[in-house]
């Protein structure tokens, strides 16, 4: 009986590879082979970079598809256990805070008893920035700001004497601090309401000049006229995303005067390699794709030495070194037959290299 069922088993494994074999089973372990290694060099990316919860899903798919990868297996082990002991970390932090929150409250509570209003709200309203639901904190914040009506009025005296002299930051910030003592209070939103109306006035020219220095390409000149607008009106939103573009432009133009800097040293690989980056964060940036066409037509005529490199470097077992020379001839030409091939096979064989290493 076990005998047959061994037979029946060994039948079904010949079927199986017949029709594997029948369908294509070069191209199916080539294909599983890539999925691997791609989500096992993914894995450690985001392993290096701390994301260990992405990282172990990446880690275990490589494993569903090679059981007998150590390294992946090791990693896998790795991320687990770092998991799970900040899940622990997390539930006494959780109890650690939860902890100093009864502190601070039973503080403040004591502090309310003795009428120190003032220094009770401020922890009230720190606690309710953590814990919303807390306890009775509404109600207790209530009291402390019924005890503390004088301290608004006269907070907010002091914000209308600074907007008359036209000290709009100082006077909006007064009268956002006075909120917290009534945060109903329709003098402290109209005021702030008319500081916003008044900024807006005097920042609205300064951001449609930068827009038009940004569409010059003077991203430089439109930066620092925004951080100047920014000065005045320091919580305007639309502000920072407008120097964050600022910022990414001057970023591809630096990129772009690199690439052109390599170019020049006659390093065309680079500078390819550099103009091609610039083109997809931004397309046709100052011509950049009439670039990439002329540095292709250079690089061009180092297709056979790059070619030719790469074999060398097969030969001497240097396989990381053929690889790199290999892609530059598929980065200049993808349909180079003869370079993929030796590139998979060189591979391959540096595949075999860290395993025997392993």
């Amino acid at each position: 009986m076990h005998q047959e069922k061994k037979n029946h088993t060994i039948i079904i494994i010949l079927l199986a590879a017949f029709l594997a074999s029948a369908c294509g089973c070069s191209s199916l372990f080539s294909y599983l082979k890539e999925k691997r290694d791609r989500n096992y060099q993914e894995g450690i990316s985001l392993y290096e970079n701390k994301e260990y919860g992405k990282a172990k899903k990446k880690f275990e798919t490589v494993v569903s598809i090679d059981p007998e990868y150590k390294k992946a297996r090791t990693y896998l082990n790795r991320t687990t256990a770092y998991l799970n002991r900040l899940e622990k970390r997390q539930k006494l932090e959780e109890q650690k805070k939860l902890r100093e929150i009864k502190r601070r409250y039973d503080a403040a509570v004591v502090m309310t008893k003795r009428s120190k209003y003032e220094e009770a709200l401020a922890i009230f309203l720190e606690i309710y920035k953590e814990e919303p639901y807390y306890e009775d904190i509404q109600d207790l914040m209530d009291i402390c700001r019924e005890k503390l009506a004088w301290k608004y009025e006269k907070m907010m005296k002091k914000a209308e004497d600074l907007a008359r002299k036209k000290e709009h930051l100082a006077a909006y910030s007064t009268a956002q601090n006075a909120r917290k003592y009534n945060p109903e209070g329709r003098e402290a939103e109209s005021l702030m309401n008319e500081i916003e109306r008044e900024l807006d006035k005097k920042i609205k020219p300064m951001k449609s000049n930068a827009e038009k220095l940004y569409a010059r390409k003077n991203f430089e000149a439109a930066k620092s006229v925004l951080k100047k607008a920014l000065a005045v009106k320091p919580w305007d939103d639309e502000i920072p995303a407008m120097i964050a573009r600022c910022d990414r432009m001057i970023g591809i133009n630096d990129q772009f005067n690199d690439a052109m800097n390599y170019y020049r040293k006659k390093d065309y690989y680079t500078a390819y390699l550099k103009m091609q980056s610039v083109n997809r964060q931004e397309p046709g940036y100052r011509n950049c794709e009439a670039h990439i066409e002329a540095l292709k037509n250079l690089l061009g005529r180092n297709i056979n030495t790059y070619y030719s490199s790469g074999l060398k470097h097969y030969e001497q077992n240097n396989f990381q070194a053929a690889i790199g020379e290999w892609n530059k001839v598929l980065t200049i030409d993808p349909n180079h037959e003869k370079a993929r091939y030796y590139r998979e096979r060189a591979a391959a064989k540096l595949d075999m290299q860290k395993s025997l290493a392993q």
